[in-house]
């Protein structure tokens, strides 16, 4: 869910005078409730009827592409807004040539390729066009692994439709208020503040694009590796939590930026020798060491009912199913006394044996939702041996 954001109109606006001081202040206080015409100020919980009634927020069932199967694994959800993503491991004789006809299949399908290299490509086709490039990509060697997972974004769509919806308003209020006042002072000041709303603006407009692209464009990514001698076939899995399906990074996903992230994009000390690190395709922040090791960090809103036992047996079962690690979990207490899940894993990548390490607890907040905070480590057994990461898992706030 996102925040509410509040705006601070600088402190020279607030000693105009006349008529203009007055006009601002009204803008402002508009702009921070949403009280003007009748609208109501975003907030973190809204009624069905709310939810239904925000622009563009049902999705319609998508037709399948000719020759899919029966059951798409992309279907819309009536009234809610889904990004889809699918990671699929192909076996294959001719790896380069594979990668290249998986870029073939995502232009056949009106779609493109957001990242290709020798052995492995991120696609980003259309989700009408998802089931029928599914089929296709599949038939480029044996599959021994397919993930389906699906987001729910409603609520951060239902959200940047409102903010963007007042600051429209205000935008126009302000437009209106600098062609009628006179005084010099007084329009600096409303111009200075009418650019900080057009540039919240533009910047909340585009977010809600990026979104929007990831509701309309379903995510493939796609691993290939050398033909193996006797190819494991694994069935295909699909869960009904996101939050589970998408845990067990690997360092093989990761594109990266540097001189992007926030000051302090987690909530906890990072181990020494870590940075952190931005996704270049979405708003997901890493933190890696010199060696490939990667820390990530995610929480989502509590399910009611769920206790820690309950996301312990779904978190392991995805890890072993979708992931292939042997995992072994525990439910231990830190310092303050606050019960907690620590998951410890291992698998092999190639010839090389690689450790997955993991925290997951539920925080109680007084006026939200509660949360899910789950923290990740992957990185090679034999560097993974030498970190303690205990003190990192204890102080996630």
């Amino acid at each position: 869910m996102t925040k509410k954001t509040l705006f601070t109109i600088p402190a020279a606006m607030l000693m105009l005078t006349g008529c203009a001081a007055h006009e601002v202040a009204a803008a402002k206080c508009y702009e921070e409730t949403g009280a003007a015409d009748g609208a109501a100020a975003p907030r973190r919980n809204y009624s069905a009827k709310a939810r239904a009634a925000a622009p563009g927020r049902a999705m319609m069932a998508h037709e399948s592409a000719p020759g899919s199967a029966a059951a798409n694994n992309f279907a819309a959800v009536e009234g809610r807004q889904v990004a889809f993503s699918a990671t699929l491991r192909i076996s294959t004789p001719d790896v380069p040539l594979a990668v290249r006809k998986a870029n073939a299949v995502a232009r056949k399908f009106d779609g493109y390729a957001a990242t290709l290299n020798d052995r492995a490509c991120t696609l980003r086709i259309p989700v009408k066009n998802a089931e029928a490039a599914l089929e296709e990509l599949e038939k480029l060697g044996t599959v021994n692994s397919r993930e389906i997972s699906a987001q729910d974004v409603t609520d951060t769509a239902f959200d940047l439709d409102m903010r963007i919806g007042n600051l429209e308003k205000l935008h126009k209020r302000l437009t209106e208020l600098v062609a009628k006042t006179g005084n010099i002072k007084d329009v600096l000041a409303v111009e200075k503040e009418l650019a900080r709303v057009t540039g919240e603006l533009e910047r909340l407009k585009a977010t809600r694009q990026n979104l929007q692209r990831r509701v309309d464009f379903v995510t493939f990514t796609v691993y290939f590796s050398a033909f193996a001698q006797t190819p494991v076939k694994v069935k295909a899995r699909k869960f009904m939590l996101p939050q589970v399906s998408n845990l067990g990074l690997w360092t093989d996903n990761l594109v990266i930026v540097t001189g992007e992230t926030p000051e302090a994009p987690f909530k906890f000390q990072l181990p020494k020798g870590f940075i952190a690190v931005k996704m270049r395709y979405n708003d997901d922040y890493f933190a890696v060491d010199d060696q490939d090791t990667v820390i990530s960090a995610r929480s989502f809103e509590q399910i009611e009912g769920a206790d820690l036992e309950f996301w312990r047996s779904s978190i392991a079962r995805a890890l072993r199913e979708l992931r292939g690690y042997e995992v072994k979990s525990e439910i231990k207490t830190d310092a303050k006394g606050d019960k907690y899940i620590l998951f410890v894993g291992e698998r092999m990548r190639g010839k090389e044996p690689m450790r997955y390490e993991a925290s997951c607890r539920i925080v109680t907040h007084c006026f939200s939702a509660d949360e899910v905070q789950i923290v990740e480590v992957l990185g090679t057994k034999e560097r993974m041996e030498k970190l303690d990461l205990s003190a990192m898992h204890q102080s996630v706030k």
